[in-house]
């Protein structure tokens, strides 16, 4: 089942986007799901009002202690007037302690019109953790009776969320394909994600069908091949590590002590040693750096971000999770 469609099956089940995202897909993908399914259904009940923001976030990149200025234009899609008296912006970091940088924005909005709010500075604090961060629009003001035009309580309202990057933008087209047994998928999230916060975009192979699994592998940079004790020599795993073979791909294969493999599979396998990270790290980046080489393309120091996020990985493979 494609990624989208899993992550679809999950919210119509009565998970909550936040319920989804614990489970290791991305914020991006499944707030774009949500939000589809959003203007499909009554599930998630939409706002009278819609926001357009450019540039897009979820097309923005940034690193801490950058910033970007975003340019908002709100939309009255009710049937009443609306008197906006603030607005703001609340990314994940502020929103999280009902916090939101605003400003005196006083406008009437009248049904079906736009307004084109002051431009407002994105900005990352210095110490804040690379990955996919929420960012929502707010309003504070008070809609109008459509007969009397009296003005209602006051309230504030919030937008659906939009994603942005706090990552380097990607450093090639190609992408890393993971591969594992279906067991061990939400690790290969935790990886992706890692990976992609330094500028690798990367597939884990169990999470789409079989075209853009096949697609992904062929245009891939990388093939990263994971085999754990509990998912052993898992047919799907050698089965999309002998399509990369096929196509021709650079591929790196780990194996966690005490996992059972077929002969060939074992002597191709560098040992996962879970008392040694660092010397997990430097294989995988020199991995990349090759696979970078071939490519024509500088090599780079994917440096802690990298780091961090294999030990993290490696953690939960020792404790079982």
């Amino acid at each position: 089942m494609a990624v989208e469609d899993q992550i679809a099956a999950l919210l119509a089940n009565g998970h909550s986007p936040a319920d989804v995202v614990s489970q290791g897909f991305k914020k991006s993908t499944v707030y774009k799901v949500a939000a589809r399914l959003r203007s499909e259904t009554s599930k998630f009940p939409a706002n009278g009002w819609t926001v357009t923001v450019t540039p897009n976030p979820n097309e923005l990149y940034l690193l801490p202690g950058r910033s970007h200025v975003l340019q908002m234009t709100v939309t009255n899609n009710g049937v009443t007037p609306w008197l906006i008296a603030q607005a703001g912006i609340a990314p994940a970091w502020l929103h999280a302690q009902q916090q939101w940088l605003s400003w005196h924005e006083p406008v009437l909005l009248e049904p079906g019109k736009s307004h084109r709010c002051k431009p407002v500075t994105l900005s990352v604090p210095p110490s804040q953790p690379l990955g996919e961060h929420e960012l929502y629009i707010g309003f504070y003001g008070q809609w109008l009776d459509a007969q009397t035009r009296v003005a209602l309580a006051p309230q504030m309202e919030w937008s659906w969320p939009l994603v942005f990057r706090v990552q380097h933008q990607p450093r090639t087209q190609k992408r890393i394909v993971l591969v594992t047994a279906a067991v061990d998928i939400p690790l290969a999230r935790q990886m992706a994600l890692s990976l992609e916060n330094v500028g690798f975009r990367t597939v884990v192979a169990r999470d789409e069908d079989d075209p853009t699994r096949r697609r992904a592998m062929d245009q891939s940079l990388l093939v990263i091949g994971l085999f754990t004790r509990r998912g052993g020599a898992d047919v799907a795993i050698l089965n999309d590590l002998r399509l990369a073979d096929q196509l021709k791909r650079r591929s790196i294969l780990y194996q966690e002590a005490g996992t059972v493999l077929p002969g060939e599979w074992q002597l191709r396998c560098q040992l996962l040693e879970l008392d040694q990270p660092a010397t997990i790290v430097q294989t995988v980046q020199s991995a990349i750096n090759q696979a970078l080489r071939d490519e024509g393309q500088a090599v780079v120091g994917l440096g802690a971000a990298l780091a961090g996020g294999l030990l993290m990985l490696l953690a939960a493979l020792s404790a079982g999770e």
